[in-house]
């Protein structure tokens, strides 16, 4: 699924909103957008718990979004993410560990072997079956990268 653009992911948050009378407020909606690249299952997550949490009963501040961001990392921490991960093997899983420990992506094929201590022809089959399963996607020759953002933030602390 393609992210929304920074516009579009306001207007999924906001256009609700204001049929039910609440306000977003600028600050509120480009810190969703921040964390979550308009990915829109992220956004969507993001609605729900800052909705939830809100402090005022007609707009939605940044404040709130803060205070909401620990639910959300809960959430797809626990719906999401550890359900595609637990479809991995644990060489599956070291590769996207080390990939999230080389900080945020694209990461280089080379990198990431030498954080397993291995050479890239070592580790290619694991890469190329975290690519099949839809985990990371290849951007380009020789680099790897995770399909969904915040999972680099998954994988440092959960894996």
């Amino acid at each position: 699924m393609d992210s929304l653009s920074a516009g579009a992911a306001s207007e999924a948050l906001a256009r609700p909103a204001v049929a039910a009378g609440v306000q977003w407020e600028e600050p509120a909606l480009s810190e969703v957008f921040d964390a979550t690249h308009g990915y829109p299952y992220f956004l969507q997550e993001y609605g729900k718990q800052t909705w939830r949490l809100a402090e005022g009963p007609e707009r939605i501040t940044r404040d709130d979004v803060t205070a909401a961001r620990p639910h959300v990392t809960e959430q797809l921490d626990d719906g999401f993410f550890s359900v595609r991960v637990g479809r991995t093997t644990k060489a599956e899983r070291e590769y996207l560990k080390a990939m999230a420990s080389l900080g945020r992506g694209p990461y280089r094929s080379g990198a990431v072997a030498r954080e397993l201590h291995k050479s890239t022809r070592q580790v290619s089959t694991i890469r190329d079956s975290l690519i099949k399963r839809g985990l990371c996607f290849a951007p380009e020759h020789d680099v790897i990268d995770f399909t969904v953002p915040m999972f680099d933030a998954f994988a440092r602390h959960k894996l």
